[in-house]
């Protein structure tokens, strides 16, 4: 594979995993309000989709604002297991 292919598929997956998220969030407002599960399950996914955007545009963000994004995207997802357990 050439190096324009795999940075194709490398957004292309990006944008399915972002818009698949995305649709996953805006299903979970309603339940989250009688369940707080559904909240916590919209942690994780909040943080898996600004982690992928993030990571998806790597190329034009500084290294202290990526892993800065990073790791607050970490938080949040690491925030949302732990509630879910605890």
């Amino acid at each position: 594979m050439s190096d324009e292919s795999l940075k194709k598929n490398r957004t292309l997956f990006a944008k399915i995993v972002h818009y698949v998220t995305l649709i996953s969030l805006f299903l979970l407002i309603i339940p989250a309000g009688l369940n707080p599960v559904y909240f916590n399950i919209g942690f994780m996914l909040f943080g898996i989709n600004i982690a992928v955007n993030v990571i998806d545009r790597r190329h034009t963000v500084t290294r202290g604002n990526l892993l800065f994004t990073l790791t607050l995207c970490v938080a949040l997802v690491l925030f949302g297991v732990f509630r879910l357990i605890f």
